[in-house]
């Protein structure tokens, strides 16, 4: 069997961010033989995943594209903490709002109170 050279890095995103297993499944899990009778797919042998051929490309593309990925992967999650700081704002703002409808600071028909109203953390 020919061995297959797969970056560190390359791995490390596929476990942590895809969930996937790459190349040369027998060197990165050794038990694997032991799922062989807990597979949830029928039929499926360790034997059967063992023959299997899966393209890698060379390592300097593998490292490019972990790069890739890993740069994207942060843009995506610095979104997300911008999402959740402003829903947390906005559910800030609405119990405010609601609070100051309530205790008659607003008046919540009109729309010029609304307008007007300013929110300020404490």
């Amino acid at each position: 069997m020919n061995r297959i050279t797969v970056s560190p890095k390359v791995l490390r995103w596929a476990r942590e961010r895809a969930g996937l297993a790459v190349a040369d499944l027998e060197d990165k899990f050794p038990h694997l033989a032991e799922w062989e009778t807990e597979a949830a797919q029928p039929g499926i042998s360790a034997e059967a995943i063992r023959a299997l051929r899966i393209p890698v490309p060379p390592l300097p593309e593998q490292r490019a594209i972990a790069a890739y990925l890993d740069e994207e992967t942060a843009k995506l999650d610095a979104l997300v903490a911008k999402v959740e700081t402003v829903i947390e704002r906005l559910q800030e703002y609405r119990s405010a709002l609601i609070t100051a409808a309530v205790t008659g600071k607003i008046d919540a028909r009109s729309p010029e109170d609304l307008r007007s109203f300013k929110f300020r953390i404490t």
